[in-house]
């Protein structure tokens, strides 16, 4: 009666299986004692991380891996307690957790039985031998189970162990998931995690800046003013970490470069955030161009301004002009002096100064600064011919051409007069002295110098050239001596 009922029942829970696509009965076709998944979940060493690149989801590749699972105790495996427990007609399965699917069997996914007791005392699978030499084939139902049937329970003093071997999985979502299981079980019993799974992101497929790169209010060599920032995806839009970035610079002038306090750098939660970037080159439309690995994205489009001078004035030139003065000695050759912040123009180029009177005549000059002088903060625009401007003031402006042109400077206001007398430097009264001789001692007349006296005469700064007139005064009956 007992074996009646139970062959009945099992005809139902096929029926289940075929028609409604579940492995689960509230009857149990086996003994109800516990039967041991191996290895238990909780001894194995590490789990099996996937990438969600293998992903079956749109724009994923669709693949599969094959578990490693070589030998039972490497499971998934289910393992009776005593012989005959799992009974003719039941149904042992692997179900898949959510976000992984099995792949087709075929070929790939077999369940063997391993050698229990002496030969014809095994339990055998459906499709299968009793000592494993001929495997089964598991029947995938749906996508998530996979199901194989015991033909005939283990007899004798062997106990039967169904190990499921060359398992394929491929992930289903587009998310990462830290820890997904595997769970084996059989008719009328409940499942138990027998196999831990998880995905990883993607591999890099896209790039973004989600800080674009400014250079507002900044020059050459100074930092932008909106450091870049660069995140990393994978092909389903998960951010990526512990990515190495390298930035490089496009578009603009040509030989131009970008200089980063660190670059490449490596992606946190927060992405790639670069410090201290700046071009070395002026310039208008430059873009960033961000790679790591296969991904590539480029910047908004910014310009670089050149370093604008501080300063410009007309420079005095010894015996023919003061300074800020223009005067009929100098008007054929006017020196400019033009000055740069700290670090110069900080790139190869040309300064130009420029001359004009009140009625809108101006004069330039040019001076071309090298890869050797492109720091130094101090330059003079010589030979400017101002013989056309009319007298009265004369503005001063200079301005700097480098990849770009700068802003221009006003500088200070110069004075042109033909008939301006030009200031000679005057000598300094203590450094006037009567020189020693052959004939008498310094500071001494005697007789035998009266004839030929000499003066040693001092000036604070060069006279230039021209004639130094000198005139002796007697303190004594009065006089006068000059040569």
């Amino acid at each position: 009666m007992y074996r009646l009922m139970n062959v009945w029942i099992v005809a139902v829970c096929m029926s289940l299986v075929v028609f409604g696509g579940s492995l689960y009965s509230p009857v149990a076709t086996a003994d109800s004692t516990t039967i041991s998944v191996n290895p238990p979940v909780s001894t194995r060493a590490t789990k099996t991380t996937i990438s969600l690149d293998k992903s079956s989801a749109s724009g994923g590749d669709n693949q599969c891996t094959t578990l490693t699972t070589t030998s039972k105790a490497e499971g998934p495996a289910l393992t009776e307690s005593t012989a005959g427990q799992l009974a003719s007609g039941t149904f042992v399965y692997l179900k898949a957790p959510a976000g992984f699917e099995f792949c087709s069997p075929s070929g790939t996914t077999t369940a063997v039985v391993s050698k229990a007791g002496s030969a014809g005392t095994n339990l055998t699978l459906d499709d299968g031998t009793d000592d494993g030499t001929v495997a089964a084939e598991p029947t995938l139902s749906g996508t998530d189970t996979l199901t194989v049937t015991i033909k005939v329970s283990s007899a004798g003093s062997g106990v039967a162990t169904i190990w499921f071997r060359g398992v394929s999985v491929r992930p289903t979502g587009t998310t990462p998931l830290s820890s997904a299981q595997i769970q084996l079980g059989y008719t009328g019993e409940s499942p138990a995690n027998a196999f831990e799974l998880a995905t990883s992101v993607g591999t890099a497929y896209s790039a973004s800046f989600t800080a674009q790169p400014v250079a507002s209010s900044v020059s050459v060599g100074s930092a932008l003013s909106t450091q870049p920032i660069v995140k990393v995806y994978d092909r389903f839009g998960n951010e990526r970490v512990a990515d190495s970035v390298t930035l490089s610079l496009s578009g603009g002038t040509s030989g131009a470069t970008v200089s980063c306090t660190a670059n490449p750098v490596t992606t946190t939660s927060s992405g790639a955030s670069f410090a201290g970037c700046k071009l070395d080159k002026s310039g208008t439309g430059f873009t960033l161009v961000a790679t790591s690995g296969a991904a590539t994205t480029v910047s908004s489009s910014f310009n670089m301004a050149a370093v604008a001078p501080n300063g410009a004035a007309v420079k005095a030139t010894s015996g023919t002009n003061s300074a800020n003065s223009i005067t009929n000695a100098s008007k054929g050759a006017v020196s400019v002096a033009v000055t740069f912040p700290s670090g110069g123009p900080s790139e190869t180029g040309t300064v130009t100064a420029s001359l004009a009177d009140t009625n809108g005549s101006s004069v330039t000059g040019r001076l071309t600064v090298s890869a050797g002088t492109a720091s130094s903060t101090s330059f003079t625009v010589t030979g400017i011919d101002a013989t056309s401007l009319a007298d009265g003031p004369i503005a001063v402006s200079a301005y700097f051409v480098g990849g770009a042109t700068s802003s221009t400077l006003s500088g200070t206001t110069a004075t042109k007069s033909l008939t301006a007398t030009v200031m000679v430097p005057m000598p300094v009264a203590s450094a006037i002295r009567i020189k020693s001789g052959p004939t008498n001692e310094q500071d001494v007349i005697n007789k035998a110098s009266t004839t030929a006296v000499y003066l040693d005469v001092g000036f604070a700064t060069a006279p230039g050239t021209g004639q130094l007139s000198t005139r002796l005064v007697s303190a004594g009956t009065g006089g006068t001596c000059s040569d």
